[in-house]
């Protein structure tokens, strides 16, 4: 799904909901306006090519609610899309707190996305990079 706008006789991309073939959920799309909108697009691009930046970026942005789940459910997109091998490299250059804050997001993101997944049986070894995080 696309938002356009005319303006001018000009048909304008306004929000795309998807990026690199990671879906982008409504929640998010709609209530950002274009501008951030297109950085998290590029965050999604940047953490796709294994730039924790990106990554970074996109659990930097204020979240609730649903909007919450939605962006779990792109951060564990991004992880399936990598595959966990990758995705696991690239956090392992994270903080603790970003550590902590994204199993969080995988989590939900599993639960919400993908039908009640769970973290330990989709991706045993971030499982365990998580738990060993936190002793």
């Amino acid at each position: 799904m696309e938002f356009h706008c005319t303006f001018a006789g000009a048909n304008l991309k306004l929000y795309k909901n998807e990026e690199s073939g990671v879906k982008i959920g409504y929640d998010i799309v709609v209530y950002q306006n274009v501008y951030t909108n297109w950085k998290f697009r590029n965050y999604i691009k940047q953490s796709l090519n294994q730039n924790e930046k990106g990554l970074i970026s996109i659990m930097e942005i204020p979240t609730d609610g649903a909007h919450g789940y939605a962006m779990g459910e792109v951060i564990t997109q991004i992880a399936y899309k990598m595959g966990e091998e990758k995705f696991l490299v690239m956090i392992k250059k994270l903080n603790p707190t970003q550590i902590n804050e994204l199993e969080g997001y995988l989590e939900v993101g599993l639960m919400y996305g993908y039908e009640d997944k769970e973290l330990q049986t989709e991706f045993p070894a971030l499982y365990q990079y998580f738990r060993d995080a936190d002793e």
